[in-house]
């Protein structure tokens, strides 16, 4: 019994491991509202719009895309 319980729990912590290593995606979803300097929605067309993200203060990754935009 102790035998098996082992195995048991072994197999729990293997799978649980095996979950946590799947790869991360590529894609980030994200939706807002877009205004301009006294918060009014910009105009409804293609925005240029620059993601950015940092590690310890130095951009790791940039991307700029084209986004539609529709009542901000």
């Amino acid at each position: 019994m102790k035998t098996f319980r082992s195995i048991l729990i072994g197999l729990v912590i293997a799978s649980a491991v095996r979950v946590g290593a799947e790869p991360i995606g590529d894609i980030i979803s994200y939706q807002g509202k877009l205004t301009n300097a006294d918060g009014a929605p910009v105009a409804n067309g293609t925005q240029s719009v620059t993601f950015k993200i940092y590690e310890n203060g130095t951009p790791v990754f940039t991307q700029t895309s084209s986004v539609a935009t529709l009542g901000g």
